[in-house]
């Protein structure tokens, strides 16, 4: 089953689907540059800093197309294989194209560390069905998934492993013309049978400190029985997601509802 996916996901890639939304978790919108003046909120804090006519801006960044290279294929998954129960469907994938955001279309996904190294999991050889959807625009993107194992024992396996790959992953990514990513990950015991929640967000360099820029992204797995729900969210949210309580609930929601199903 292992290169079914992988041959599936490189066909995916080469028709130009990936481009229509993330492809990699972490999915970090490119960030937003913050300016001189700006303050912390209390609902979605910005970041803060003081420039001297010494320092240098915050460098502006074009959004760039996310693409998959066909070699790329270390922890993709794609995303439709098989035939997921009948009568499943997952969260807002009727809805329609919007002015700045596409309709939910299928799309790959892939396990990897915030450097976009990939995250090997030998349970995908026991994948037997995957639907993932997504939607994206400028500022916004937003994907669901539901993967299918065997058994119970590979889908646990395919977590324990999503889990340790995180969890091994580097806390930040080299430095892009002034900005790094970050990331951190940890289990949530208290959503379905076992669940992990990712969390990735910009950050940029005022003198010696590093302080966040818009954009961030947050990403659960979680499993019930063989099958394992998958959900992310990006947008310009400011600082560890993993503590934005607006797109926790949304998530978890999301998770509930496609767990509900199975």
């Amino acid at each position: 089953m292992k290169r079914i996916v992988l041959v599936a996901v490189t066909a995916v890639a080469l028709s130009g689907c990936a481009a229509s939304g993330p492809i990699a978790t972490p999915s970090v919108p490119v960030p937003t540059p913050t300016t001189p003046s700006a303050t912390p909120t209390t609902a979605r804090p910005t970041a803060t800093a003081k420039h001297t006519a010494t320092t240098k801006p915050v460098p502006s960044r074009t959004p760039p197309a996310k693409t998959l290279a066909p070699e790329s294929t270390e922890g993709v998954i794609a995303g439709a294989i098989g035939q997921v129960p009948a009568g499943f469907s997952l969260p807002d994938e009727q809805r329609p194209a919007a002015d700045e955001t596409t309709a939910f279309e299928t799309t790959p996904w892939r396990l990897a560390c915030v450097n976009d190294a990939g995250i090997t999991t030998t349970a995908l050889d026991k994948l037997t069905a995957t639907r993932i959807k997504a939607s994206s625009g400028p500022e916004h993107v937003e994907g669901n998934g539901l993967l299918v194992f065997a058994d119970a024992s590979a889908a646990q396996s395919f977590l324990d492993q999503a889990t340790a790959g995180y969890a091994a992953c580097p806390a930040q990514a080299p430095v892009d013309n002034g900005f790094r990513p970050s990331q951190r990950s940890q289990a949530v015991p208290s959503l379905g049978e076992q669940a992990v929640q990712v969390g990735s967000w910009w950050e940029y360099q005022s003198k010696d400190a590093w302080l966040p820029a818009p954009g961030a992204d947050l990403t659960y797995l979680a499993r019930k029985g063989r099958f394992v729900a998958l959900t992310y969210e990006g947008d310009e949210s400011v600082g560890d997601p993993t503590s934005n309580a607006d797109l926790n609930s949304r998530a978890q929601a999301r998770i509930q509802q496609i767990l509900a199903q199975v």
